[in-house]
């Protein structure tokens, strides 16, 4: 009966963490999920009888999370098998580990040092546990997720800090902090709410049984026999006092890290900073169309998003205004060729007309030279002398001339690049998993892109392709290089799922509050949006539609946020609260277990000189 509880804790703090994340139910997801999340693990972890029940139900709740929430994945082409698949496997293992890391945390502050020979929890080893375990909980949890966010198999999706996009006051703290910041305060609340729970229906029953009378007698616990023994000198045991005042502080300091962040978030929204320049953008949302959702059809595409860049150019003129700068997205240019010899190449003849529609379309060279405005699109790009494509945005000038492109720096693991990708075996392997043997070449520089806007003012943006907007250090590299606006292509249409639209979208909004800038996405189906500085949506486009939109998109005066300084400095506190404590629970408990047994023997021998006098 206790499995099963063990595997409903771990499922029901699985089901509670997907809800708490953009999902097909809560389209921005629920900070409140969010916060109860962890619960349950917290309490299958407590009640664990070992370092492998731990780590087997952390592994569960991680591995179900990465279902419940990503199952999109499975629609990722033929690479289903890896970015579903192997990543749910993987998630299962790094919970393993973790579990055991975070039960490490519980042995050393509850579990008596006697455990070994079958003695229960002692009120002495309790009377930290619930300031460690609650400290302890959290700062895992939030290493786990700093481990899950970093480096090149980084995939910070399913993760805490997603749930608090509509908690407007509190997720300012990004600019201080990043994103982990929530993830500790949510964490935080879980473990003391559960911690909470735990002491409700655990100290009225020790309280009741081993409560030691405020005297000179030391308590030691053998099974459920209480002995008292003045002799045993150096073991006292905590009363129920002293693991309420624990507790308590634990509970204040919780909930002033609460009050503290959404004050400041308060005054993040009083103090807005200067609107020094506007850019006029025409967002075009071509929608995939054709049998392949990764790319539909090419030739459709482009014309569909020739006509809506024309559409949208009529609406400024209309308006007497200016487009300062057409997007198009990630996959819009995808299957004419590697630029720049594209352009000259097989743009001078493409996209052809539509064998249905008589009215004539030009050729994508034609097109760009005769529109006058920038165009940042996506599409297959290389550097000189080099034979390898990049994934690249690649921005046109007013003469329709390539001014700089971008080559995507961080690729998705085993789907964009393979490893040893240019060995036969793993070519061949790859060919008969999926019938794709290579892929992307990473970009080996950032590009900072300047443009003029109508009023003749110079703006310097840059371009996170795909989902790099997910990396806070990728894109604060991207910032210091003095953007003011970060524009994002990507192309979600594969997923087929608002939930993956809009999970895209919120991990990217908080990349905007870390520098208190604006960002606007382009995509190939949505979620197209404008973001202002405080990671809220101020302009949108329908989801899975064939669109435009003209916005206008504020260029705040640049400053250096906290973060933008310091990046992920929340991981050096924590890191070393954690190292620090088991250095000194660990040779606390060496000490400890010296004492006892050195007591235990000398009660026995006291006990047999007792029975030899008898």
């Amino acid at each position: 009966m206790s499995g099963f509880l063990q595997v409903f804790y771990s499922i029901f703090s699985s089901i509670l963490t997907a809800l708490a994340i953009p999902n097909e139910i809560y389209k921005f997801g629920s900070s409140f999920y969010g916060m109860i999340a962890l619960i349950p693990l917290f309490i299958a972890i407590h009640n664990s009888k070992s370092f492998n029940e731990a780590g087997l139900v952390t592994g569960l709740q991680i591995f179900v999370t990465h279902l419940l929430s990503s199952y999109w994945l499975g629609k990722f082409k033929d690479f289903a098998i890896f970015t579903l698949g192997a990543s749910a496997l993987a998630y299962f293992a790094f919970g393993f580990v973790f579990g055991n890391y975070i039960y490490a945390v519980f042995y050393y502050t509850e579990k008596s040092v006697g455990r070994k020979n079958g003695t229960p929890r002692s009120l002495e080893a309790s009377s930290s546990s619930p300031l460690c375990q609650i400290l302890g909980f959290a700062s895992i949890w939030t290493i786990y997720e700093w481990f899950k966010s970093t480096g090149w198999l980084a995939y910070p999706w399913g993760t805490l800090f997603m749930s608090a996009y509509r908690w407007h006051t509190l997720k300012q703290i990004c600019s201080i902090t990043g994103t982990l910041g929530i993830t500790y305060l949510f964490a935080l609340f879980s473990a003391t709410l559960a911690e909470f729970i735990i002491l409700s229906g655990k100290l009225p029953f020790q309280l009741l049984n081993f409560e030691v009378k405020k005297t000179d007698e030391e308590a030691i616990f053998f099974g459920k026999i209480h002995f008292i023994r003045p002799h045993l000198k150096n073991y006292k045991c905590s009363t129920y006092t002293d693991i309420l005042f624990s507790y308590r502080l634990t509970a204040i300091y919780c909930v002033t890290l609460f009050v503290i962040s959404c004050t400041f978030g308060v005054y993040q929204y009083k103090i807005q900073p200067q609107v020094n320049k506007t850019l006029n953008v025409t967002i075009v949302q071509h929608n995939n169309s054709g049998n392949d959702p990764f790319y539909g059809s090419s030739n459709k595409n482009i014309r569909n998003s020739m006509i809506e860049t024309d559409k949208g150019l009529k609406e400024f003129k209309n308006k007497n205004e200016k487009c300062d700068l057409v997007l198009w997205n990630e996959s819009t240019l995808s299957n004419g060729g590697w630029f720049p010899e594209a352009l000259e190449n097989s743009y001078k003849h493409f996209p052809f007309a539509s064998p249905t529609d008589k009215k004539m379309v030009k050729p994508f060279a034609t097109y760009i030279e005769e529109l006058g405005v920038p165009l940042l699109a996506g599409g297959p790009a290389h550097y000189e002398n080099e034979d390898n494509a990049l994934n690249a945005a690649i921005l046109f000038g007013i003469d329709g001339k390539i001014v700089d492109f971008y080559g995507k720096s961080h690729l998705v693991p085993f789907a964009e690049e393979i490893p040893y990708g240019d060995t036969e075996f793993v070519q061949k392997t790859m060919e008969k998993l999926v019938g794709f043997s290579n892929g992307w070449t990473a970009g080996k520089k950032y590009v900072l892109f300047e443009i003029e806007n109508s009023s003749g003012e110079k703006i310097n943006f840059t371009t996170p392709v795909c989902f790099e907007d997910a990396f806070p250090d990728l894109c604060r590299n991207l910032y210091n290089m003095g953007s003011e606006l970060f524009v994002n292509i990507t192309n979600d249409s594969w997923s087929e799922t608002s939930s993956s639209e809009y999970q895209h979208f919120v991990i990217a909004s908080y990349r905007a509050i870390e520098h208190r800038t604006s960002m606007v996405r382009s995509c190939t189906s949505g979620y197209s949006v404008v973001i202002n500085c405080n990671g809220d949506a101020i302009d949108d486009l329908p989801l899975f539609e064939t669109t435009h939109k003209n916005v206008k998109v504020p260029i705040y005066k640049r400053s250096n946020t906290f973060y933008s300084k310091y990046g992920t400095w929340i991981m050096a506190p924590i890191f070393v609260f954690i190292v620090l404590f088991f250095i000194i629970k660990f040779l606390e408990n060496i000490k400890e277990e010296h004492r006892l047994q050195k007591n235990i023997q000398k009660f026995y021998k006291q006990d047999s000189e007792t029975e030899e006098d008898f």
